[in-house]
């Protein structure tokens, strides 16, 4: 089983070189690639990583341990764990990801709507260190979206028709991890809903 503490270490002194790709993911657990626009990219490492990064940090500060997901109590840890292999449909997902990255298209609206999205998936990795990559995987909320059919905005003062096909809000707790095959879960509740993993 991978050393999360010695991971979040190892992560954390080369978090400014990472590299991070975003992809959506459907409830048939095919992935859509997605593009970034510049002012983005600032706010995907604390949403995504550095928040990550503390908690184990601090967890490992407060002596929790790593236990098995299936043997989990919440009341004496703070981080589940089970193997990529144990899971198969995240195990797809990264799968799909890695290998059949040729066949992933771009998300649209239109053909693909966003409704129909479970997770979003950043997909971190080094430009020199091919040994490092990892996935954090977030449970996208409907209720977390608006699509611009049914949406107005307010813009100084006045109210408008939304302009975006869809305005999305990130969840920004943490909640699963995946490195060199294996699953940290953060939020066990989560995790079951974005994977239908039946403990």
């Amino acid at each position: 089983m991978t050393d999360i503490f010695h991971w979040a270490n190892q992560i954390d002194s080369m978090k400014r070189d990472l590299q991070v790709e975003i992809f959506l993911f459907n409830k048939n657990y095919t992935p859509y690639t997605i593009r970034k626009a510049s002012d983005i990219e600032q706010q995907l490492a604390p949403v995504f990583m550095f928040d990550l990064i503390n908690q184990i940090t601090m967890n490992a500060a407060m002596g929790s341990i790593v236990e098995q997901l299936e043997k989990f109590d919440p009341k004496r840890h703070l981080i589940a764990t089970t193997p990529l292999e144990n899971v198969g449909r995240a195990e797809t997902l990264i799968h799909l990801i890695e290998h059949e990255r040729h066949d992933i298209v771009e998300f649209s609206q239109e053909e693909h709507e966003f409704k129909r999205m479970l997770g979003m998936v950043a997909v971190y990795t080094h430009p020199t260190n091919k040994d490092v990559k990892f996935y954090v995987v977030k449970l996208l909320q409907a209720s977390a979206s608006i699509s611009s059919g049914v949406a107005w905005q307010i813009v100084d003062g006045q109210l408008e028709g939304m302009q975006p096909d869809v305005a999305l809000k990130v969840p920004v707790d943490n909640q699963v991890l995946i490195t060199n095959g294996d699953i940290f879960i953060f939020n066990e509740a989560k995790f079951i809903k974005l994977f239908n993993y039946d403990i």
